[in-house]
């Protein structure tokens, strides 16, 4: 492969302050961090000209990304009784992402990728202004005004699919020989949604409900421009650019009952079993969201989101 003479290690520079405080016995605790990262130099694969017989070539690349955020840690006992106690923990992370300096950006490949002061986790995308009703095709802003919709003149819309904030509250309850502990988890974010890689419709595929929204004469108000069999190459241009557009983004927040377990403690008295523990177990039970999509924590298409699994087992010490 193709030799790179200033091909160098990544640099990162890390600041973190922290303070971790416990009150009353330790009933109640709080852990709170700030920290900045700044990485240059990434190791990267530039892209090269086919006629150069590589497609790419190891290098670094001359741009400073800033990673920072906050991070809080909560807990507290509320009871702490033979009989009864009651344990609860939170935790909250806010994270930011940066571009801070990228020299020649607007001369290099990744110019229709990256703005400087911007989340490395942009999209460019073309804005959707509806159905067009004398073409019954979507409408797109013509930012340069030229009459055709194209990349990368039109694509100036920016979406930010980094994650805002992200947490898990948990709580465990005790009661004589009974136990019960649950998982919150929750993400506030904007991410692709099923406009980004929904089959082309009139295939055959299955599509959600919400694509019989279909404009017409009759249904103005209809979000989808009507549909063909594929041979119509105007339309199946405006559907391309209608997964690049800011119908392709959406909010894709959720909070997520990823954890529940029940506990029950069999009294045993002196025999040869230490104790015997029954249980009832819940994975993924319940998840509230307006993200249009198969799962909002799982974007990766092709695969099974995460399942809804109950279990029942007992454990036996002896």
């Amino acid at each position: 492969r193709l030799f790179n003479g200033n091909f160098s290690w990544e640099k990162t520079k890390k600041l973190e302050v922290a303070m971790e405080t416990s009150f009353f016995n330790e009933k109640i605790g709080l852990n709170v961090a700030w920290y900045k990262n700044r990485s240059d130099n990434q190791l990267v694969g530039m892209p090269l000209p086919v006629t150069t017989g590589f497609t790419s070539v190891q290098a670094n690349l001359e741009a400073t990304v800033e990673n920072k955020g906050w991070e809080f840690e909560f807990k507290i006992l509320p009871i702490t009784g033979k009989e009864f106690s009651w344990q609860s923990d939170f935790n909250l992370t806010i994270p930011t992402n940066r571009l801070l300096a990228f020299s020649n950006l607007q001369g290099s490949t990744y110019s229709n990728q990256f703005v400087i002061g911007q989340s490395t986790s942009i999209v460019k995308l073309f804005e959707l202004n509806g159905i067009n009703p004398a073409t019954g095709l979507y409408n797109f802003t013509d930012v340069n005004g030229d009459g055709k919709i194209s990349s990368p003149d039109d694509n100036k819309s920016i979406e930010d699919l980094s994650v805002k904030y992200y947490g898990g509250w948990s709580n465990r309850f005790r009661f004589k020989n009974w136990e019960l502990s649950f998982l919150f988890q929750f993400t506030k974010q904007r991410n692709l949604n099923y406009h980004s890689y929904m089959p082309f419709a009139g295939t055959m595929n299955n599509q959600p409900q919400a694509l019989n929204d279909v404009w017409s004469p009759e249904n103005l108000n209809g979000y989808y421009m009507p549909y063909t069999t594929g041979a119509n190459v105007i339309k199946n241009a405006s559907y391309a650019n209608f997964t690049t557009s800011t119908a392709s983004v959406g909010d894709a927040s959720f909070i997520r009952l990823k954890n529940v377990q029940f506990n029950y403690r069999i009294p045993l008295g002196k025999t040869g079993v230490t104790d015997v523990t029954v249980y009832v177990q819940g994975q993924n039970v319940l998840t509230w969201t307006k993200y249009f999509g198969i799962d909002p924590e799982f974007l990766v298409t092709g695969f099974l989101p995460p399942l809804k699994t109950w279990s029942l087992g007992t454990q036996i010490n002896f």
